[in-house]
């Protein structure tokens, strides 16, 4: 059977989605660090984890459930710039319960309907990366010291769950799903 690796996230929206591209991009262009722009600007609900092709349907049925059912008007804010290490710089979300209910659901429901979603032993600290793993360690003060002085700061409400699937070595919206849509 064939896989593919996919992810669970909030995809950031227009226009603060171009902004935080433009950050991306400066910081490739000026620091080396592409990595970012591999995929749209999310926060992560769940990680990357591997799925048949066969199960592609009911991957689509089981998160169409999850948004479905999810309380609509969950408001999320973008508060600056943070670092984790000294390895990877990101727009900070400032973390609430509706997230983290939104992040456990979405990994539990999954888990229970046969997916291979592993159990995160870390907290979970919502971010939107602006650069990582091509980072190198000369570049990183450097663009730290750039991005710590820039005021960014955005209140979105979330619309939709997204699906995205890694080929071609980016990460693409497979599909998006709307929340809230059994509530209303």
């Amino acid at each position: 059977m064939k896989k593919a690796r996919y992810f669970v996230a909030i995809v950031i929206p227009e226009p603060i989605a171009s902004e935080v591209c433009a950050l991306q991009e400066f910081v490739a262009a000026h620091y080396e660090s592409r990595a970012a722009l591999r995929s749209p600007p999310h926060i992560t609900l769940v990680p990357p984890f591997s799925a048949e092709d066969c199960q592609i349907d009911h991957l689509y049925k089981t998160i169409r459930s999850i948004s479905n059912t999810m309380q609509s008007g969950v408001q999320l804010a973008l508060d600056g710039f943070d670092v984790f290490g000294k390895r990877v710089i990101f727009v900070h979300v400032k973390p609430n319960r509706a997230l983290t209910d939104i992040v456990d659901r979405t990994s539990r429901v999954l888990r229970h309907n046969g997916f291979a979603i592993k159990e995160e032993r870390r907290e979970y600290h919502p971010h939107v990366t602006i650069a990582f793993k091509d980072l190198k360690p000369m570049m990183f003060n450097q663009a730290w010291s750039y991005l710590s002085t820039i005021k960014l700061k955005h209140i979105f409400t979330v619309q939709s769950l997204a699906l995205l699937c890694h080929r071609d070595g980016r990460w693409h919206i497979l599909q998006t799903f709307d929340v809230g849509k059994e509530l209303t």
